[in-house]
This record gives C-alpha cells, structure tokens and sequence, in this order.
C-alpha cells in the first residue's frame, strides 16, 4: 500500500509591517491647522470659540454634516505634531469681519453651490470664490502663503465621532482629516 505524503507545515504568518501615514505637505505629519486656529465649543446651551490646542476628546464643536447642514459632533482624538519652521500655510480671509483661518496647502474645503461634492485645496483658492460658513455662504477676500509663527505651536486635526468629516474653523467648513494627495 503506498504511504501517503506527509503535509507540509502551514507557512509561519508574518504580521503585516506598519506603514506610516504620509504627511501631507506643509504643517507636517499630516495635519492641517495651526494650534492658535479658532473653533467653536459647545458650552451647555451657548458656545465659545476657543483654539483648537484647547480641544480634547468628548468635547462638541461645530461640525457639518454630509448635506452641509451646521450640527454638533463629539471629537475622538486631537492627532498634532510640532509646526516646523519649515512648514507652509495658506492664510484665508472671509468677507465677514473676524472669519479668516489658516490650513496647510493641500488641506481642502467644499465648495458652494456643489452639493459638498466638489472641494478646493487651500492653496488653490482665490479672491472670489465662495466657501461654505457658520452664517451659510460666504466670498473670499484673498488667500496668501503664510509661514508659522512662534505662539502657533503645534499643528492640529480633529477626529470626529459617527464619520463626520467636515468642522468648522474660524467660522469656514473645512474638512476635519487631511485629504492626501
């Protein structure tokens, strides 16, 4: 009778090796407002807008949701690393007086009139274009390239509970992870 062959041994599995995120050019490590940039907290029944520095995971800020309609969203994590001299910002400025924001190049916003489906990249936008704001929409007095400065610290992105994408920061809807490209 013949001998049936022996199996081999299953092979020894190798864990998958980790692989960092790309860091999206600019703030470093991939996220995208300066410490110093303003976002609004839930305060029992009113708000404050605070630095996003002050954020910490279970607070409520600001949000939109998939339609673009304002609400409020509980934050998950505050991922941030050290703003490098190096590190580019673009400075937004909004028609309505106090509204202006800072952002990495890349970091991307929605667009009015667009249903939330198309976006531009800060360092794409222009005097004129339409951003959507905490008061609905709002135009865009200009945008500059902008260095850090010392009391900005560290740079910051917000996760969010339930799949919410979209906060607000110095009163402009913005996308709350980086968007990689």
């Amino acid at each position: 009778t013949p001998v049936p062959p022996t199996p081999a041994a299953p092979p020894t599995p190798v864990p998958p090796t980790p692989v960092p995120p790309t860091p999206v050019p600019g703030g470093g490590g991939g996220n995208c407002h300066p410490g110093t940039s303003k976002v609004t907290l839930k305060k029992g029944t009113g708000s404050e807008r605070v630095r996003i520095s002050s954020i910490k995971a279970g607070d409520e800020i600001l949000a939109a949701d998939g339609r673009g309609k304002l609400e409020w969203a509980t934050v998950t994590g505050t991922p941030h690393s050290p703003t490098s001299p190096k590190s580019k910002f673009v400075e937004i400025q909004m028609h309505k007086k106090g509204n202006k924001l800072k952002a990495t190049p890349y970091h991307t916003f929605p667009l009015c009139g667009t249903g939330l489906r198309k976006d531009v990249a800060a360092k794409d936008i222009k005097a004129g274009d339409c951003l959507l704001t905490e008061d609905g929409e709002g135009v865009v007095l200009g945008a500059t390239a902008a260095s850090p400065k010392k009391n900005e610290g560290e740079t910051y992105t917000i996760e969010m509970a339930g799949g919410t994408n979209r906060i607000v920061v110095g009163g402009v809807v913005t996308h709350a992870r980086p968007s990689l490209q």
